[in-house]
């Protein structure tokens, strides 16, 4: 017999593909080795990918480059982290009466920092502005004015359903150069008549569930100061809107509502660490009530206290 039926009848069968040069052992190993090399170059490939996937700033940053930031209470354990070109803005909303910020409050806080101009822009619409310098002592009346006075109202307070108009403080990553955007304000109901008084006369509008947001675009400063916030105040209205985005990894889907640029509401601070900016629905006439947009956004009627308004004070901190 030849080799091949020697090989058939001792068992050892060969497949019909193979010819005399045959080794099983040596393919095995080859096979091995090419198993292993895969192996070993997966795993540097994840080895220098995850840290870019498991970021959740660049995560985050790849979501959103392309839309404005929309400014929402969130703890500051789930906040991206903060990078050369971020700051943190802190942002306290203040639900206070009328007489927590009267004349003898106001004698705290400076409004001289501000150009006259703009202080009188804000004022002829219905809100005051000015800086706490330093120590936020000026503050702390505020807040203890701010507390719930019962039971009731504390716990419905703290569950977040004592009111639609944004309340509490919280700490916001702001990109250098980026749009934020902060409500100041729930959607109106209906279609209220929104007034603006400006240096050439009155314009109003009536608008279909208008909001006040405040556009925050933080820019470098000089050298007295990192940053110069620019802040612009609208009227955002309408029903929201789906447009796409083209930016430099996706076209992406981003929704939006018409929006009203408040000429004249609008101020560039130079911010400086400890220093916070007081923006607060002003009061005149001899009765002292509240007048203007400023009286008719910050006025909080969904909050269980009657007659509390909105306090907005901003701070942006070194890092």
């Amino acid at each position: 017999m030849d080799g091949a039926n020697t090989s058939n009848e001792t068992g050892t069968a060969r497949s019909p593909w193979c010819d005399g040069s045959y080794r099983p052992k040596a393919q095995s190993r080859t096979f091995a080795s090419r198993i292993f090399f895969l192996n070993v170059a997966w795993l540097l490939a994840l080895g220098s990918g995850c840290s870019l996937l498991s970021d959740p700033t660049w995560s985050r940053e790849l979501e959103k480059q392309d839309e404005p930031s929309a400014v929402v209470a969130q703890s500051s354990s789930s906040l991206p982290r903060l990078n050369a070109n971020s700051l943190p803005l802190h942002a306290e909303f203040l639900h206070v009466p009328l007489d927590a910020i009267d004349e003898d409050w106001w004698a705290e806080v400076d409004e001289t920092i501000l150009e006259p101009e703009v202080r009188h822009s804000w004022l002829r619409n219905g809100f005051r502005i000015g800086v706490v310098r330093g120590s936020d002592e000026a503050l702390v009346p505020l807040r203890q004015a701010s507390r719930p006075v019962d039971a009731e109202t504390e716990l419905l307070t703290g569950a977040g359903v004592a009111g639609g108009s944004p309340s509490g403080a919280r700490t916001i990553p702001l990109r250098l150069g980026r749009r934020h955007e902060m409500p100041l304000s729930p959607n109106l109901a209906g279609e209220p008549a929104l007034l603006l008084k400006t240096r050439v006369g009155i314009r109003g509008h009536h608008l279909p569930s208008p909001q006040m947001v405040l556009s925050l675009t933080p820019e470098p400063g000089g050298h007295t100061n990192r940053c110069t916030l620019q802040i612009q105040a609208e009227v955002h209205h309408g029903v929201s809107r789906q447009r796409f985005v083209a930016g430099d990894a996706a076209i992406r889907m981003a929704a939006s509502r018409d929006k009203w640029v408040l000429e004249g509401l609008h101020v560039a601070w130079p911010t400086q660490p400890a220093h916070t900016l007081i923006i607060a629905p002003a009061t005149g006439g001899d009765d002292g009530e509240t007048f203007g947009l400023g009286g008719q956004i910050l006025h909080d009627p969904d909050h269980l206290q009657d007659g509390r308004y909105v306090v907005v004070c901003l701070r942006v901190d070194a890092t």
